[in-house]
This record gives C-alpha cells, structure tokens and sequence, in this order.
C-alpha cells in the first residue's frame, strides 16, 4: 500500500471517529428553589383586671396578684373614696398591627335629685387612649388606641384602659343617693375589647372604620377581649 493510500485510509477512520458518539453540550444554567410559605396572620388580644384584696396591716384596699376575666364585685361606694381597679387589654406577640377598642358600659350609675352629684362611680380614660365619637354605644362610651406589630413582635403587651388604675366616689354623694341602690339597681361598669386588623388590604381603616368592621365582622376578622363586670 502506498503512502496516498495509507493517508486516505487514516483520514477516512478520523472523519467516521468524529462523527459517532458525540453529544454537542449546549451552554446552560439552572437555580435553586425559591419556596414561598404562607402562614395565617393574627390579631389577638385579652381583657383582664387583678382582684381587689385589704392590707392586713393598713387596711387599704389594693390590687393582688389574681387576674380575673369576669366580675369583680370587691367594691364598695364611700363618699370621697376610691377603689383600686386596671382593667386591662393585652396585646398577644405576633399579632400584626391593629386598632384595639374598649367599650366601657355604665349602667345605674346615674344620680338622680342632687344637684352637686352626678355619678355614683367615675373614671378617667388612661393615657394613650382616644375617645371615638359617635360610637353608636348606648350609655357607654368607646376609645381606641393604635398597636404596631413591631410593638408585640417578641412578647405581650399590655395597656391599662384606666388613669392611675382607680375608680373615684363622687364626695356630694349623700345617704339618701346610697339608699336608692339596691340588689337591682346597683351601679356597674362593663368594659369589653375589640381589635381590628388596619390594613384592609388595599389601604388603612381609620378608626371609625376599623370600629364598624369590629360591629360586623366575624370571629375569623376580629377578637373579641372577655367582658369585665363591676
């Protein structure tokens, strides 16, 4: 076999060893995951005052370490006096940002034919809360205050709804006003709280709004504090 022969036999294997087997590897990139979980937002809130307990030894009434989350009745009317008592609205961690409402109740709580008292038992809104107007309450009045979630974002928060966590006596009032409450006619102070997410999804409630949405809204949408009876 010549040399032309030999070299065309060798090109011709080269040419068939190029053409078999071969896969061409285009250029290619590829990411990890990006997993979006969706868990359930919340606004949950608690309603609680500490019972009312005497000094053994001055026999001044004060607050104990009971937390109680419906009536507390350890009170009595002495011109002039006051009563310890802080309701109380909680905050629970990891609710979002919220209004949060007290509603306070007032029944038999008006005196009648004294021209110098007007209430058996008053009150002072403590700071931080804002009275809304118009709540559509009958004899009650209703206050809001905003919570962020920053604020509740690692632990409970807590706000008092009363000034200096005391109710007052009005000092005018006269044994003639105790007599006329009885068993059925005792004065009473009903607080319950609300709150209500502020977004609305598209934009915030106000207050007012939120308020209406608290009045409406189902138990999914809202939480409502346990009601406090004195």
């Amino acid at each position: 076999m010549n040399k032309k022969t030999i070299a065309g036999l060798m090109a011709f294997v080269l040419l068939i060893g190029a053409g078999v087997g071969v896969t061409l590897a285009y250029l290619n990139d590829k990411t990890s995951d990006v997993v979006n979980t969706f868990t359930v937002g919340k606004v949950d809130i608690d309603l609680w005052e500490n019972n009312v307990v005497t000094n053994a030894q001055t026999g001044a009434k004060e607050l104990g370490n009971e937390k109680v989350y419906s009536n507390n009745t350890d009170y009595k009317i002495i011109p002039g006096g006051t009563d310890p008592k802080n309701p109380t609205v909680e905050v629970i961690k990891g609710s979002e940002t919220c209004y949060v409402f007290i509603k306070v109740v007032e029944a038999n709580n008006a005196v009648t034919g004294n021209a110098n008292a007007t209430q058996y038992v008053s009150w002072t809104p403590a700071t931080g809360w804002t009275e809304l107007p118009n709540a559509g309450v009958t004899n009650g009045r209703v206050f809001w205050r905003e919570v962020s979630a920053s604020e509740v974002e690692g632990q409970n928060k807590t706000y008092p709804v009363l000034e200096t966590n005391k109710v007052m006596y009005d000092q005018d009032l006269t044994s003639t006003d105790l007599k006329k409450i009885t068993d059925t006619t005792k004065p009473t102070l009903t607080f319950t709280a609300f709150a209500v997410q502020k977004t609305n999804g598209t934009s915030d409630f106000t207050p007012a709004q939120a308020w209406e949405q608290a009045q409406t809204a189902s138990i999914e949408n809202i939480n409502q504090g346990t009601q406090v009876n004195n």
